[in-house]
């Protein structure tokens, strides 16, 4: 596995938005979730859905990208957080 570019075979293809989430769905109060919806963009290194799933359910829009995405074009966004998901291995 050394010198294996793991996450090239997990990342996705293109950017895209994760949809809405339903924050009754995962037992989110309302005063658990953000005040104003954030905007936070998440490189893709092999990342579960799940995590995606609950920052958008706590009140975060998210923009996914693959890890091959400069990191001028994340900041480009002006996010309010940026995530980093775990790598595959």
């Amino acid at each position: 596995m050394e010198g294996s570019d793991l996450v090239r075979g997990v990342t996705c293809e293109q950017a895209f938005d994760w949809p809405e989430e339903d924050p009754g769905q995962f037992g989110i109060e309302p005063g658990q979730r953000a005040k104003r919806r954030l905007k936070i963009a998440a490189y893709d290194f092999g990342m579960k859905w799940n995590i995606m799933r609950r920052l958008s359910a706590h009140g975060c829009d998210v923009r996914v990208y693959p890890a091959t995405t400069p990191a001028s074009e994340l900041l480009a966004s002006n996010p309010d957080g940026i995530f980093l998901s775990k790598w595959p291995g």
